[in-house]
């Protein structure tokens, strides 16, 4: 089965390599191997980033303050990040099951109609929603025509923060 990735992009490599050599990881095995370990961890991956205020080893689901819903939330822009916390998390995240909503206005429509009302759906309803999505295995993407884009992931096993102890631990499992 071919492996999928999309952070071939400069910037994305250059994240990568600050991460490996700033990091245990660069202890373990080399650069290569870590792209290539990465590269084979999710059929088809992406590497997102999310904003906090403290350092995190894993993720969280975030509770009862999102607009869409329950969720660990992460965008495609390193910049926008910037706006949820000062200390950004580098993400590598499963993209192969995802739920795509071509702007906020869609996922809120598409949720009325699921719940068949004809206003904004409450928070419950949202949650619900989004609850059925997770368990179906998806992810949310939220397209925003030229702003950054919204991810919201409730299985975090659907993720996991690059240089965290997870990420090393697993990268040196993989290389035994």
């Amino acid at each position: 089965m071919q492996h999928v990735n999309n952070y071939a992009s400069f910037s994305k490599i250059t994240d990568l390599k600050n991460i490996y050599n700033s990091t245990d990881l660069k202890d373990i095995g080399t650069f290569d191997k870590y792209l290539n370990y990465l590269n084979n961890y999710f059929i088809k991956s992406d590497i997102l980033y999310h904003g906090d205020f403290s350092k995190l080893e894993t993720p969280y689901i975030s509770t009862g303050k999102n607009k869409f819903g329950d969720g660990f939330y992460l965008t495609n822009d390193i910049k926008y990040a910037y706006n949820f916390g000062n200390i950004i998390h580098h993400c590598l995240v499963d993209t192969s099951k995802v739920k795509f909503f071509k702007d906020q206005i869609d996922f809120f429509k598409i949720i009325a109609a699921y719940f068949n009302i004809n206003k904004l759906p409450s928070k419950s309803q949202i949650n619900e929603y989004t609850k059925h999505l997770y368990n179906e295995g998806y992810i949310i993407h939220i397209i925003k025509t030229n702003l950054p884009q919204e991810f919201i992931i409730g299985d975090i096993s659907k993720c996991f923060i690059l240089g965290s102890k997870h990420d090393i631990n697993n990268f040196n499992s993989s290389l035994k």
